[in-house]
């Protein structure tokens, strides 16, 4: 986990909380890289309506001494928006014991549903953050919040599987490659066995060929998937079924729809 040193980590700072003497406290947030796999705002993409909750509690009544439910404006947009959002906040408190922050993003959601505390672990709670608690009275250095992701998807783990794909695919041939997989599946079925074994021979003869009866094996009726088993074969005729193979990989990766409303690129 690193501190956030970047230049947006002085606009989060001016989120502030006010004692009664209106001494402002600043407040800093790092990125957990082990559950964000980034320590960069502009990364984490928040793609539903999010409604982000701050509660300021007491360390020793344990009570919710202020909050706020707010919505997070704007469609495709990250971490990056919460200064903006969090500026003109005002929590407020007169009391003598420390504090902590709370702060959790919940989506899809309004704030006009209002927003669970953090400690109720709600399944459409993407990320959250907490302070140690603080004496605001003693401390020079303000609130420090530590931004952990729950629900946040790595785009990376698609593209991940593409290179271990190729990797294997380049590594043994996509012929000898689709047989494994084909006698793996058999069991010790002597038939099925004997349909892998011919489907391989044939592979070996045109290996494109092969790679297209399995693209069109996969379309399942797909819209447009005829087209990207046309655009893959010409491919595979050009460069091989193990690039046309990872191209194709890579291109569904982009054209993939998020699986959550937060994801990491």
């Amino acid at each position: 986990m690193r501190r956030w040193f970047a230049p947006i980590a002085a606009a989060l700072a001016a989120f502030a909380c006010h004692r009664a003497e209106n001494v402002e406290v600043p407040v800093t947030m790092t990125l957990d890289t082990e559950s964000c796999t980034t320590d960069a705002p502009d990364f984490v993409e928040l793609t539903c309506p999010t409604a982000v909750g701050v509660a300021l509690w007491g360390d020793r009544s344990q009570e919710r001494l202020e909050e706020a439910c707010l919505d997070l404006p704007g469609t495709d947009r990250t971490l990056e928006v919460l200064p903006a959002l969090l500026e003109d906040l005002d929590l407020s408190t007169s009391g003598d014991e420390p504090v902590r922050l709370e702060i959790g993003l919940f989506a899809p959601r309004a704030a006009s549903d209002g927003c669970p505390d953090v400690s109720e672990r709600k399944e459409d709670m993407l990320i959250y953050g907490d302070s140690e608690p603080t004496d605001l009275a003693t401390s020079v250095r303000g609130l420090a919040v530590t931004i952990v992701c729950v629900s946040v998807e790595s785009s990376e783990v698609c593209y991940t599987a593409c290179d271990d794909a190729y990797n294997g695919c380049t590594e043994t041939g996509w012929c000898q490659q689709t047989y494994d997989a084909c006698s793996a599946a058999c069991a010790s079925d002597a038939d099925c066995l004997s349909m892998c074994q011919s489907d391989f021979e044939a592979c070996m003869v045109d290996e494109c060929s092969s790679l297209d009866a399995d693209c069109r094996a996969g379309c399942d009726g797909r819209a447009g998937c005829d087209a990207r088993c046309d655009s893959e074969h010409d491919d595979c005729l050009q460069y091989g079924a193990c690039d046309a193979r990872y191209d194709t990989c890579l291109d569904d990766c982009d054209t993939a729809p998020p699986g959550t409303c937060a994801t990491v690129y």
